[in-house]
């Protein structure tokens, strides 16, 4: 049946709702700052406070009737630390596509939800790289070493090993007091793994597991395939929000052509992200070769 007429309404709805579907990453980040971020150049500065420690200490006294040093004394200051660290809009991905009137009115699919299935999965690519490159790149070096997993000698996939590494992972946010809310992030390898193995039978499942790309929960924790780590088959657990991403769409509509029976559809992403000096402890990366 040929296409009549081209909806931009139709086109960024699509857009929309094949992004929320298809996204790995995307849905376990914290985007809770993307009101705050206006134009193509913003950046907006977050107060981020240490962890606040107490020490128990002995009540002592000269005497069982004296109460001497304790509650109600003095109390010796212990600071904790408050810094600004910055999430900012710092990359941006555009896109044009001429088609003709001729295409749109002989087109044996809605155009529109033809090209807003492409936009979607292309943004999906690019926010999902976004945030692996974060991980593993711009900030890998501030992660504690206990919560890098085989770094220095990158060990082979194999069901033995994937599930040793799994619970290093899990040790070592269990260690720096990560919450439990977490989510693992894998290779197609590494899910290749799991299924054959069939790792996750009788484990828990959850109306998550109709969503795309993700194949269960292991040990509580929510197992998700990103295509993001196939090039370097990384192995990444967090405590869910730990990431802190920003995107602003400028435009997803089309316009007529100056010279020809065309028109021009068009979209302009501008994103970014950060992950808080505090957020680090919460990210464990394992190496596999």
């Amino acid at each position: 049946m040929a296409t009549p007429v081209f909806s931009d309404n139709i086109l960024r709805r699509e857009v929309k709702r094949l992004a929320q579907q298809k996204s790995s990453f995307a849905k376990y980040i914290n985007t809770e700052y993307s009101g705050e971020l206006q134009g193509k150049s913003s950046i907006v500065f977050v107060p981020v406070m240490s962890n606040i420690t107490l020490t128990g200490s002995n009540i002592t006294g000269a005497s069982g009737m004296t109460l001497g040093t304790g509650p109600g004394q003095a109390i010796s200051p212990t600071d904790t630390t408050l810094s600004l660290e910055p999430i900012k809009l710092s990359k941006y991905s555009n896109y044009l596509e001429r088609i003709t009137d001729f295409q749109v009115k002989h087109s044996k699919v809605p155009l529109e939800q033809a090209i807003g299935e492409n936009l979607a999965t292309a943004k999906d690519v690019l926010l999902d790289n976004f945030v692996r490159d974060l991980i593993l790149v711009d900030k890998i070096a501030s992660i504690p070493a206990a919560n890098k997993i085989n770094s220095g000698t990158p060990i082979a996939i194999a069901t033995g090993t994937v599930i040793e590494v799994f619970g290093k992972c899990t040790v070592a946010l269990d260690k720096q007091n990560a919450g439990m809310d977490r989510v693992c992030f894998v290779s197609a390898e590494v899910a290749d793994v799991y299924q054959r193995a069939q790792l996750l039978t009788n484990t828990e499942m959850g109306a998550e597991m109709l969503q795309a790309g993700y194949l269960g929960r292991y040990r509580g924790t929510p197992i998700v395939y990103s295509a993001a780590l196939n090039a370097s088959n990384e192995m990444v657990m967090m405590e869910k929000g730990t990431v802190h991403a920003v995107v602003e769409d400028y435009g997803t509509q089309s316009k007529d052509g100056n010279n020809g029976n065309y028109f021009n559809v068009f979209t302009e992403v501008v994103y970014g992200g950060e992950i808080f000096s505090v957020n680090l402890p919460k990210i464990a990366v394992a190496y596999f070769i």
